[in-house]
């Protein structure tokens, strides 16, 4: 399931998580950031780059994680497994 971490994507996960309430399932959790990095032009330089990038990926991360806490609380169902994504690339040429 992808996510930009917004409301909308949480209630869509949501949704999936109790349609599948009855069944053994595996959840992806997935978060394409390479927008993020090049989003403010102003601090995308060639010293930062590795900077920028290595800070958007650690927000990511920390999102996703956060993201999976809210998801097991939300339906704290033992048949369902969780797994994140987190990947520098644009989102349609990671699915």
């Amino acid at each position: 399931m992808p996510t930009d971490f917004s409301e909308n994507a949480f209630n869509a996960m949501t949704f999936a998580v109790d349609l599948f309430k009855y069944e053994i399932s595996e959840f992806f959790i997935m978060h394409a950031f390479q927008d993020d990095i090049y989003a403010d032009e102003d601090l995308i330089i060639k010293n930062t780059l590795n900077v920028v990038t290595e800070a958007v990926s650690n927000n990511s991360d920390n999102e996703l994680q956060n993201t999976v806490t809210r998801l097991k609380n939300f339906s704290p169902n033992p048949r369902h497994d969780f797994h994140v994504i987190s990947a520098n690339n644009v989102l349609v040429d990671e699915a």
